[in-house]
């Protein structure tokens, strides 16, 4: 047990163990996303079951095959809400508004790549990483 003089960094970072399932992140912009790590078993499924419908292919996967994959897999296992800074279940892109369900968080990380970035950072793998694993699919 730590001495209570001394800074408990769990108070002010999540632990790793936490974060598996899901953990909220603050951005600079004032947006709270919760964010589940790659390490996750939801994850490792949805992972699979994309990878799973390329599993036979012998030829290089399409980068928009790729970049749809990797919209699908994050969206369910690791991007999972948002909120704005008072509380709100939608934000604003230009004159559209995205709320907080799953073809929301879909539209924020085909149509926002630095947020889609900085959220899969926060899973535990960048967007090109996940790309490697994704069409390591079937190979040996």
């Amino acid at each position: 047990m730590a001495e209570k003089s001394l800074l408990d960094l769990g108070q002010h970072y999540q632990v790793a163990d936490e974060i598996a399932e899901g953990g909220w992140f603050d951005l600079e912009c004032g947006l709270r996303v919760l964010v589940a790590r790659t390490n996750s078993p939801e994850f490792q499924k949805y992972l699979a079951m994309a990878q799973g419908k390329y599993a036979k292919r012998k030829d290089k996967i399409p980068p928009e095959k790729v970049r749809d994959a990797t919209v699908y897999v994050m969206a369910r296992a690791c991007f999972k809400g948002f909120e704005g800074p008072n509380g709100e279940d939608k934000v604003a892109v230009g004159k559209d508004t995205i709320e907080n369900t799953l073809a929301g968080r879909e539209w924020i990380l085909r149509n926002l790549p630095d947020l889609a970035e900085e959220i899969a950072e926060f899973a535990g793998m960048s967007a090109e990483e996940f790309a490697d694993e994704f069409e390591s699919a079937g190979k040996v």
